[in-house]
Formats: structure tokens, C-alpha cells, sequence
């Protein structure tokens, strides 16, 4: 029985935790899975051989077939020289759901998981499962008692619902603003686990609640799907995308759909294909209703692919309408999804739109010029212009002003856990090839290495 073989360590029913289509072990890739079994490893302080027969004993009891592992297998994905399956991951994750739920009771393994060097790994890997869900007592601090409450409860009374309501839709809104200074690696569980409880509410919700917990479904999955792509789980980061993009059709909500198509078109720029990516912005903007900032972020990533393209002067068309529209007051953008887009947001994008035209002496105009008026509470993003301007000095053939522009960079990785500032700071660290025997360089990267991103 797994209990036994888990010598007591997990406590509880296993009712509670997920059954097998439930945790997605295609959200991991399979690098994440070896860290994943190091991880578990590290916590439970197993051998590796007891970590095989727990694991046997997770495939029994959920009645698949049982897998042909050893040892050996073991630490090969301990050492990094294999990684191991779709399968093997789902009964690592089932593995790592059981331990959660004990953590969640269990003030001795909460402490050992506190004190553990792969923390923040695993709670972000079971959040991108959809594992977090299940244990938000361990990793939700606000309003903790009516979340643990919601929880509990099997049938959720009415005054709950409406309670809940109120609680998801009030913290949503501190969630996003807190992004903006703290960046994703401290919200990321917990914004995975508030969107269970709201999935939980909507099988007994009636009425104008769940037309609100409709909404805050959208939401919260946008939100989740944001937050992976921007701590480096980029499968994760698409699913959730998707997963709001869905919600958001089947309730009828235009904005958020339109939103979504650009979140979604930003992710196929990435992955470079620019023409799907000019297809989702350009039909982002095809709905009537739209908000001024929405149909702004749709102008501006529409530039961007232009420019990616090579179109320089409908490129700027398009950044000249979208820096018109951000400009202008909305009720509805006040707490709407685009909130963000300030006219210092459109013409950041300008300068990276600059940078990919060839002309990094006018992105560096820009990026200073914009950098000094930016909101303090834009954290984070002034992470990711800093480390864009470093780019665009380097260039240029200033290698000086890009090593200055890179340590600010490289603060604001260290302090948020941004990817997209990572990122930045891989390609400054390529840019500078060619003066690696300056000692300033040679120092930066040296220590741009502690914020090499993966994936």
C-alpha cells in the first residue's frame, strides 16, 4: 500500500488528492522532470531506491501498469544523463501531491520543505501540473482562513459562495498590481490554487455568482498563464493561455478574448512565426467593444511583428495609434486587463521595435528618455527595458554604458525571478562577445551566469 511504503511520511485520505487526468505532466518539460525527482530526493531525504518503490506504489494505486524501474534509471535522471517520461513525471507529480498534502498538516514537513534549496522549484512545478490546487492552506498567506475554509467544505454553503466572490475578486486585483513590483515566482502557487477554488465554487454557484466566478475564471487563468511565461514555463505558460482563451469564448466575453489573441500572438512572435502572430493581432482588433488600452496592446504587438518583419513605416503607423489610445480614460481599463498600458509601455515598445529595425542609437534615445519617467511600482518591466537598453548600447559599440545598463538589469532578475529579463541579459551576454577581454565584461559575465534562464 503507498501509505506504508511512504513509512507514514504522507498523512490523510488519498481522496484528496488528484486523480490521473487531473495532473498534466505535459505542462513539465522533461529537463523539469529530472529536477523534479532531485527535488523530491533532496526533500523526503529517500534513498534512491525507496524512491523507486514509492513510485511503483503510486502506479498501483492508480491502477496503471507498473513500471519497469530501477535504481539505475534513477540515477541517471539524478545525474542529468536521462530524463524521464510523460509517465514517469505523472507519478512524480502524483508523488509530489501526496507530500504537499501532508505538508499542508504536517508542521515538521512544511519546515523541511521551507528549508529546502528546490522550494520554489516545486511549488512552481505543481502549480504548472495544476498540483498547487489541492494544498493552498501551504501556499496562500491572504485571507488564509476563509481559503481554508472554501477548501474543506464539500458542498459549499450559499453565504460562502458570496464570501468567496468578493475575497477572489478583491485579491485578483492585488495579485496585479503586485506582479508589476514582485514579478512571478511568489504568486505563481498562489494564483494557481485561487483558481481551483474558483473552479470549486462554480459546481454550486447559481446566478449573478457564477457569472462572476465565470469571469474570474478567465481571469485568474490569464493571469496563471502570465505568470509561467514570465518565470520561464513556457509550455505551462501557453496551456494557461489557452485555458483562459477557451473560458473566456464559452462565456461570451469579447475583451477578454480579444486580449487573449494578443497574449497568444506575442507567444507565436517567440516561437517565430511571425505571420501567425500578425493574424492573431490584427484580428484582436476586429471586435467593436474593445477598451482603448486593449485595442492599444493589439496595435502595439502588431508592431512589433511588423517589425520583426521588416516594415519599418507601418510598423510606426501602428505605434503612433496605439500611443494615441493609451492616452485615453476608460472606466473599463481602470481594472481591466490592459491597465498596464501607459503611453511609456507603447513607447518602450517603440524602442525594442527600433532595436529589431537596426537602429539602436534611436531604441537608446527612447529607452533613456522613457526609463526616466517610468512609475517606481513598474518594477519589473523596467527590468526588462534595462536589460533591452544594454542590448541596444551594445550594438551600437558601447560596451561600457551596456555593463552599467546590464548590472541594473541583472538586480531586478535577481530580486523578481523574471525570465524575460534573463533572457534580455543571455543575448547582452552574446552582444558582448567581442570585448570579453574588457575586465568589466569579463566580470559581468561572470556574473550573469547566475541568471542564465532555463526553460
Amino acid at each position: 500500500m503507498l501509505n506504508r511504503a511512504l513509512g507514514g511520511l504522507v498523512r490523510g485520505s488519498a481522496k484528496a488528492v488528484p486523480s490521473p487526468q487531473h495532473i498534466r505532466p505535459e505542462l513539465l518539460s522533461r529537463e523539469e522532470g529530472a529536477e523534479l525527482a532531485r527535488a523530491l530526493l533532496e526533500w523526503t531525504e529517500w534513498p534512491q531506491v525507496r524512491l523507486v518503490s514509492v513510485l511503483k506504489e503510486v502506479a498501483k494505486e492508480w491502477k496503471l501498469p507498473l513500471p519497469g524501474l530501477d535504481t539505475v534509471t534513477v540515477n541517471r535522471w539524478v545525474t542529468g544523463k536521462q530524463c524521464p517520461t510523460s509517465y514517469y513525471v505523472r507519478l512524480l507529480l502524483a508523488l509530489l501531491a501526496r507530500l504537499l498534502m501532508s505538508a499542508a498538516r504536517d508542521p515538521s514537513l512544511a519546515r523541511r520543505l521551507d528549508r529546502l534549496r528546490r522550494r520554489d522549484f516545486l511549488l512552481r512545478a505543481a502549480a504548472a501540473a495544476g498540483v498547487s490546487a489541492i494544498a493552498p492552506s501551504l501556499v496562500a498567506e491572504t485571507d488564509a482562513g476563509l481559503a481554508g475554509a472554501l477548501e474543506n467544505s464539500v458542498i459549499p454553503h450559499s453565504s460562502q459562495i458570496e464570501a468567496a466572490v468578493g475575497y477572489l475578486r478583491r485579491v485578483f486585483s492585488e495579485f496585479d498590481t503586485a506582479d508589476w513590483l514582485l514579478g512571478p515566482q511568489l504568486q505563481l502557487p498562489t494564483v494557481a490554487s485561487h483558481f481551483g477554488l474558483v473552479e470549486k465554487l462554480l459546481s454550486d454557484a447559481r446566478d449573478a455568482a457564477r457569472a462572476e466566478l465565470l469571469a474570474l475564471r478567465t481571469k485568474y487563468a490569464e493571469f496563471a498563464g502570465w505568470l509561467h511565461q514570465d518565470s520561464g514555463h513556457w509550455s505551462a505558460g501557453v496551456w494557461w493561455t489557452e485555458r483562459a482563451l477557451r473560458s473566456a469564448r464559452e462565456t461570451g466575453d469579447s475583451l477578454m478574448t480579444a486580449y487573449l489573441m494578443v497574449r497568444k500572438s506575442h507567444q507565436a512572435v517567440v516561437e517565430g512565426d511571425i505571420g501567425l502572430g500578425l493574424r492573431l493581432a490584427h484580428a484582436a482588433q476586429g471586435t467593436s467593444s474593445l477598451t482603448p488600452k486593449v485595442r492599444a496592446v493589439a496595435l502595439q504587438q502588431e508592431a512589433y511583428g511588423l517589425a520583426l518583419a521588416g516594415q519599418a513605416d507601418e510598423c510606426h503607423r501602428k505605434l503612433d495609434a496605439a500611443l494615441a489610445l493609451s492616452a485615453q480614460a476608460s472606466d473599463r481599463d481602470l481594472d481591466g486587463p490592459a491597465r498596464y498600458c501607459i503611453p511609456g509601455f507603447v513607447e518602450m515598445w517603440r524602442a525594442t521595435c527600433l532595436m529589431e529595425l537596426g537602429r539602436p542609437r534611436q531604441a537608446i534615445d527612447v529607452f533613456e528618455r522613457e526609463l526616466a519617467t517610468l512609475p517606481s511600482h513598474h518594477y519589473r518591466d523596467r527590468g526588462v527595458y534595462l536589460g533591452r537598453l544594454a542590448v541596444a548600447y551594445a550594438m551600437e559599440g558601447s560596451p561600457e554604458p551596456a555593463v552599467a545598463r546590464g548590472r541594473q538589469a541583472q538586480e531586478v532578475a535577481r530580486a523578481t525571478g523574471s525570465d524575460r529579463i534573463s533572457r534580455e541579459l543571455v543575448r547582452l551576454e552574446l552582444k558582448l562577445d567581442r570585448w570579453r577581454d574588457l575586465p568589466e565584461v569579463s566580470e559581468l559575465r561572470r556574473a550573469l551566469a547566475e541568471t542564465a534562464p532555463g526553460r
